[in-house]
């Protein structure tokens, strides 16, 4: 299969591209008129719909699975009942080749240079660690201000961020510019998220 990125980690970076989510919501309202999927959340939504049409490959534990598999995981997502536990296993235990994606996105009409390039040069953490690009202490230092000004704005329950928070939080934590860069915005999100300090509302429900 060669490198591949979780399903987390794909939308996480899909997310950072404004240009696509807008995309995205025109694509499906096309392929449903009757679609309410906004941009917060037209990224899962749409890797959804391409997952369960079978038109994007995704693999668990080196297999290729089949657009079913999806239907039947968000059905049952956790043997034990825990719907939310079950949600973040299949986040980031299925895999998403990016050639594979890539290819998809350009054959269904959208060819933004930059994101495409993103897609297919992006490390994931399985491959490289990211703690090992920025000093711990700094990165220490990025996720405890994403949480500060998180509740500067008012968000009580920081594990339940609603639709369009994150980009408020991010416009927020970009004018510190000694401290910030777009990308390391993104990578402490990323681990404050791996932490469970942080996390969108309901995210699971697009899936």
């Amino acid at each position: 299969m060669g490198k591949s990125l979780t399903l987390n980690e794909v939308i996480e970076e899909l997310e950072e591209h404004p240009d696509f989510m807008d995309w995205a919501v025109n694509y499906l309202s096309r392929k449903d008129t009757l679609s309410t999927y906004t941009q917060a959340s037209s990224v899962t939504a749409i890797l959804d719909y391409w997952m369960i049409e079978g038109e994007l490959p995704f693999y668990e534990c080196g297999e290729l699975q089949r657009g079913k598999d999806i239907l039947d995981a968000l059905v049952y997502p956790d043997l034990k009942g825990d719907y939310q536990a079950g949600m973040e296993s299949l986040l980031n235990t299925w895999k998403i080749n990016p050639q594979d994606l890539v290819a998809l996105i350009q054959q269904e009409g959208f060819a933004q240079t930059e994101l495409l390039k993103s897609l297919v040069q992006i490390e994931s953490p399985a491959l490289i660690n990211h703690a090992e690009t920025e000093p711990k202490g700094r990165r220490n230092n990025q996720i405890d201000s994403i949480c500060k000004i998180a509740k500067q704005l008012n968000y009580v329950d920081l594990m339940a961020i609603p639709e369009g928070g994150k980009a408020a939080i991010k416009i927020e934590c970009l004018k510190i510019t000694a401290l910030f860069t777009p990308d390391g915005f993104k990578q402490a999100w990323q681990e404050a998220n791996r932490r469970e300090l942080i996390s969108m509302q309901d995210k699971e429900k697009y899936l």
